[in-house]
């Protein structure tokens, strides 16, 4: 029997919080987040980047739940993840039209203070793929069976090894896209549960500083001027009547995702971030990198970014980690996102990840762990600045130095790096400076700290160590 099935909800849910509620799992807090023009900043001005991953690739079907254990997350401070897009199914929570399953909501919000406990931010991921497991034969997941609206006929849930080219199936299906438009003209007022739904989620959640905002809905249908640009701001407008200050991750439509051009409009409402995805083709459906430049996709999603005058987000990138030159490919793609200092978050964490069902959902294969908690080749632990005092000038990372430059200011604190010492140079490192700067590790060795009351320009590189004894800091040539 499926621990949500109604016998065993409450039961299920009443375990899963007791073991949040753990003293030891709360070792962590998350400030919140706002946006500053291209930069995410806290409430002392330090210029936040988010590295984190999405979360799960299972959480699309029943269950619905991709964790089940608490201590699953505990892998993700060593990999330096800060952010969390955490997937939020509608059907789950609206089984029935009009009948939420509070179960599920409490589900989700202690696995929110979980991930808060950890410290890693939150963003809720209001997720959908080819509209609903009912449409698209059966290949999608997100809105509930009776959000099939119209004379439109439910398919039959599958999300088997025939869904595998569920992407293009999605667009080929005419009643899928027929689907949208009803969705758009409120038929069956579906639009009406959609924004009631957001509503709901942020009454609930408007109190957790760990989440930082809302992704209104994932990788939608529709034209993105006349249905997705209206409909963004109804649902923007509905989450802040409840939480006023959570920052609103916009991303554009499906089709986007391969590196087409948005035509969305900028929102007319503020704080919000450009939230949009890539999937080089070649990589997503043959399983092989064939050299593409990636830097062209980024700058082109940074550009748009840079148009709204908003930070650039990019809310799902990876790879199928059994493919060719897949780890090659990642390596890439964080470079670009180091050269452009863009925060990001890779498809996906799946802690149930088989060999068999892979990510659980239409074959695929992008979870970075195996069903052992091992990290696969699309994932290697990576040096991220988390925090700036100030505005992050420029950021490299490579198997010779790691370095940073940044223009300081002293009331915003101090500067960490991501580099856990273990994990850089194996541990035998030298730290170079300003004269006037001072880095140390902290207690976990994960992140240095740099500490300064001369604000201005700052640099701090890390290079191997050549030494056979203890590695000094050594001033900067």
């Amino acid at each position: 029997m499926s621990p949500t099935s109604s016998p065993l909800r409450a039961l299920y849910c009443l375990l899963f919080c007791l073991a949040l509620a753990s003293p030891s799992q709360l070792r962590a807090e998350v400030e919140p987040l706002h946006t500053d023009g291209r930069l995410l900043r806290d409430a002392r001005g330090g210029n936040v980047l988010l590295r984190g991953l999405n979360l799960s690739g299972d959480a699309k079907v029943p269950p619905f739940r991709g964790i089940d254990d608490v201590g699953q997350l505990d892998i993700l401070p060593a990999l330096g993840v800060n952010v969390v897009r955490l997937v939020f199914t509608w059907e789950a929570f609206e089984p029935e039209r009009g009948n939420y399953d509070e179960s599920y909501l409490a589900y989700y919000t202690n696995l929110v203070d979980a991930l808060g406990a950890r410290g890693v931010h939150v963003i809720v991921d209001i997720h959908q793929d080819a509209f609903s497991r009912y449409a698209t034969q059966g290949c999608g997941d997100g809105f509930p069976a009776w959000a099939i609206s119209g004379r439109i006929e439910r398919d039959a849930p599958d999300n088997g090894a025939r869904c595998v080219s569920w992407g293009i199936q999605m667009v080929l299906d005419s009643q899928t896209q027929q689907l949208w438009r009803n969705f758009y003209a409120n038929v069956d007022g579906v639009r009406d549960r959609y924004l009631a739904l957001l509503e709901r989620v942020a009454q609930q959640l408007k109190d957790k500083p760990v989440v930082l905002g809302y992704d209104m809905l994932n990788e939608p249908g529709g034209d993105e001027v006349d249905d997705i640009g209206p409909l963004y701001e109804d649902a923007a407008r509905r989450i802040r009547m409840h939480d006023a200050d959570a920052v609103v991750f916009v991303s554009p439509g499906a089709l986007t995702s391969a590196g087409t051009r948005t035509a969305l409009p900028r929102p007319t409402f503020d704080n919000f971030v450009y939230a949009p995805h890539y999937y080089d083709a070649a990589v997503s459906q043959l399983h092989s990198w064939l050299g593409t430049s990636l830097a062209d996709p980024v700058r082109q999603m940074d550009e748009q970014a840079a148009a709204f005058n908003a930070p650039l987000f990019i809310g799902e990138f990876g790879a199928p980690a059994e493919g060719e030159r897949v780890a090659a490919y990642i390596d890439e793609f964080y470079r670009q996102l180091d050269a452009g200092l863009i925060s990001a978050a890779q498809w996906n964490f799946t802690p149930h990840w088989t060999p068999e069902e892979k990510d659980g959902w239409n074959r695929e294969d992008f979870s970075i762990v195996d069903d052992k908690g091992q990290l696969r080749a699309t994932y290697r632990v990576r040096p991220y600045p988390a925090r700036v005092a100030g505005d992050a000038i420029s950021f490299h990372a490579d198997k010779d130095r790691i370095e940073l430059e940044w223009r300081h200011n002293t009331a915003s604190g101090e500067t960490r790096l991501f580099a856990p010492l273990a994990k850089t140079f194996g541990g035998q490192l030298t730290i170079q400076t300003n004269e006037n700067l001072s880095c140390t590790y902290e207690g976990d060795q994960r992140h240095l700290r740099c500490t300064t009351a001369q604000a201005g320009l700052q640099r701090v590189r890390l290079v191997p160590c050549t030494e056979s004894s203890a590695c000094l800091r050594a001033p900067l040539p």
